[in-house]
This record gives structure tokens, sequence and C-alpha cells, in this order.
């Protein structure tokens, strides 16, 4: 038999309910990479942060369109204002961000910021959020960005992905030669099928994994 986790741009909390359904003992990476967590152990084997200086926190919140903010710290999702952007997030995922001060998270440790639109869009990445992650990777070489979603830029701290992280899996469990297969879906599992050594994407899943996939299955993820 095989070994198997799960690689997730989510906080581990709300990934316990799989880690229970599907008896996860490996080590599962969540963050979309910037952290390995140890469901055995319950802690954190690896953890990358990031500071945001202030001229890049000014870029953001002085955009002239609406996002939903979700900065996660120590664990926890906070925002700065709990628009209806927020709320909809909130309902989706199961979790409450706690409201903060901008000044708790000026040069404090960070593991991701979420920058999101009110809806998906069929036509690919959200126009202007893909010229806010433009703005901001011209301003600072600090930061690793991801699509998790058409409407989801996720700003992280700079080479983290989750195809690093499987790097990162094996290397902890001292089985680099493993023969490694991922499956995914969305814009955020690109990095993960190229750094394995067979990459399978879902039958809907988005068009930019399609053409990288090693292979497409005939079944969704539903």
């Amino acid at each position: 038999g095989g070994l198997f986790t799960f690689a997730t741009g989510r906080m581990e909390e709300t990934t316990f309910q799989f880690i229970e359904q599907l008896n996860i003992t490996l080590p599962i990476i969540s963050y979309n990479g910037a952290r390995l967590f140890c469901p055995i152990q319950n802690k954190i084997l690896y953890e990358d942060t990031m500071l945001v200086l202030p001229e890049i926190w000014k870029m953001i919140l002085e955009s002239p369109h609406e996002y939903g903010l979700v900065i996660y710290k120590d664990n926890q999702p906070f925002t700065l204002n709990k628009n209806s952007i927020i709320e909809n997030f909130e309902q989706k995922e199961k979790i409450n961000c706690k409201l903060g001060s901008l000044d708790s998270f000026i040069d404090s440790p960070i593991s991701k910021i979420l920058l999101m639109v009110e809806k998906e869009s069929i036509y690919g990445k959200d126009a202007n959020l893909l010229e806010l992650e433009k703005n901001i990777l011209e301003n600072s070489s600090d930061f690793t960005t991801v699509f998790s979603e058409s409407n989801y830029l996720e700003i992280l701290p700079v080479g983290t992905s989750k195809g690093r992280g499987v790097n990162r899996l094996l290397h902890h469990l001292d089985k680099e030669s493993l023969y490694a297969i991922g499956i995914g879906d969305n814009l955020n599992d690109i990095s993960l099928l190229k750094n394995v050594n067979l990459g399978i994407a879902v039958k809907n899943a988005q068009q930019e994994l399609k053409q990288i996939a090693n292979k497409v299955l005939e079944r969704t993820n539903e």
C-alpha cells in the first residue's frame, strides 16, 4: 500500500473532520505550503511566515475596488472590515474572522493574506485582482502569489507553494525517492502537480491545471 495525505490552502482547524474521516496519520500541507502540520502530535513541524511593510498594506487598502481581506496570523483568520464578501466567506468556510487593527499586522509575522472579490469569473482570473497582484510583485520581492480560485488571490511568504510543501514533506519523512502522485482541481495545485512524479487533474479542474497535468480523470471532484 501507499502513503496518503493532502495539501490545502486552508488552515488546519478546517481540515480536522477530513483528517478524522480519512484516518490521516501523515503530516498535512496547509496554507498552500506555508505550513507542515502533524495531526498525531498536533503540532506545526515547519512554518514560513512573512513581514508586510506599510507601503504594501497601503497598496492593498487604498485600492479603489472592494475586496474581502483575510489575514492569517497565529493560525487565526482576521479581517479589518466585515463586509458582505467576508460574511459570505465565513459561511462558506464555516469560520469566524476576528476583527483586528492594522497596527497589529505591520512588521509582524503572518502566514498569508487572502484577497477576494464577490463572484468567481467564468472568464479566468479577476482583472482587478490581477492588477493588484502585478503592483505588489513589482514593488516587493518578499512574496509569492497564487490564485486559489479565480476570485481568490493569496499573498504568501516568498517561495511558498504546495509543490514546495510536497518536497518538504518527503524530506521530513526521509523518502525523497518515493514515487509521488498528486491530484488537484484548482490553480493553486499547479505547483503540486509539477513537483510530483504523476500529476492528475480531475475532469472539472481549471483549464490551466489540465494543461500541465500528466493525466485528466473522467470523474469530477464532486
